[in-house]
């Protein structure tokens, strides 16, 4: 009887072991690539440094391939309003008459907030949209589509 309840706790002590193990590995290691992953347990120094980066170049120029790279990269759906306000580095305005984008299609309620953030320089503005306090509705891959799109537009330098 001894034995066996050495060995229950013996492999409890294993399995804790690994947990610790892999909370305290990094994604780089891990070769973590989802965009979740960007802020909290796994995120990495050079993604932070990024993301603090692109989040200065929007505040101080309103860059907007900056907030489009942040919104690509940094924010998924289901975060917080506070979350984006930390991400984009300003609180967003809500917009008191939001029908107009509720109503144009999409999964949306009658309670659901629509919060803009913007102008950026060339007067762009982003609207998102919010059940509960709560990102609801949001594609990340738009932002990436029009990162690439962009990408594909800008002037080729040659040597």
């Amino acid at each position: 009887m001894g034995s066996s309840l050495c060995s229950k706790y013996g492999v409890r002590l294993t399995l804790v072991g690994i947990c610790l193990l892999v909370s305290n590995v990094g994604c780089q290691s891990l070769k973590i690539k989802d965009n979740r992953f960007n802020c909290g347990l796994f995120s990495c120094k050079t993604d932070r440094n990024e993301a603090e980066k692109r989040r200065q170049t929007y505040q101080s120029e309103r860059d907007p391939e900056s907030i489009c790279w942040l919104l690509a990269h940094e924010v998924h759906s289901g975060m917080m309003l506070e979350e984006v306000n930390q991400v984009l580095g300003e609180n967003g305005v809500r917009e008191e008459n939001s029908q107009w984008i509720t109503t144009k299609g999409g999964n949306y309620r009658a309670d659901d907030v629509a919060y803009r953030w913007g102008p950026d320089s060339e007067g762009g503005t982003v609207y998102l949209i919010f059940r509960e306090d709560r990102l609801v509705n949001f594609d990340a891959a738009t932002f990436k589509d029009r990162l690439k799109k962009d990408m594909s537009n800008a002037p080729k330098f040659l040597n």
